[in-house]
């Protein structure tokens, strides 16, 4: 949840580009929006596009058809004041393997009835963070999409070096 502002002006369909913590790119791309006393709370679905540095990711999202998303959250907080989110166009979508309006429910409009940090799921999805970097070593798998499962390029522990497992505060 977060309070508009000016700067920010959410709308449905609008896509950002979302910096991850090794300064590599994804997208997501606001696919319900919801206000209630002055606050907003975004539902975004998050796609299998990443790219080392935000100039390659613009130059390939001409390309991106919005229509198989591999997540979709209710984001926790602000995503442009917090995680640097930036707006890059507004495109319409019609997913294929999920219906939006079934999963918002509650008076805050969230997705599956929470919001979540997606830094994190987003950093596991993409090899920045181990895969089974939480507790429950199958926490992502259980929150991605029906038909979508852990790709390739996801990272276990094991494939982390000491050094880097400590940096993530991991060891």
């Amino acid at each position: 949840m977060f309070k508009k502002r000016k700067k920010n002006n959410p709308e449905v369909g609008n896509v950002y580009l979302i910096p991850l913590a090794d300064e590599s790119w994804t997208l997501g791309q606001i696919c319900h929006m919801k206000e209630t006393e002055g606050y907003f709370s975004l539902t975004v679905a998050f796609f299998n596009i990443h790219y080392p540095t935000k100039e390659q990711l613009i130059q390939e999202i001409v390309h991106f058809e919005f229509n198989d998303p591999i997540f979709v959250f209710s984001v926790a907080g602000n995503p442009f004041r917090n995680n640097g989110w930036i707006f890059e166009k507004s495109h319409t979508f019609n997913y294929k393997n999920v219906n939006i309006e079934e999963h918002i429910t509650g008076s805050w409009g969230w997705y599956n009835k929470c919001e979540r940090d997606i830094n994190w799921i987003l950093e596991m999805y993409f090899g920045v963070y181990p895969w089974d970097g939480f507790g429950d070593p199958f926490y992502i798998d259980k929150l991605l999409l029906p038909n979508q499962k852990k790709p390739p390029f996801a990272k276990m522990k094991n494939m982390f070096s000491n050094d880097d497992l400590e940096k993530l505060n991991l060891l």
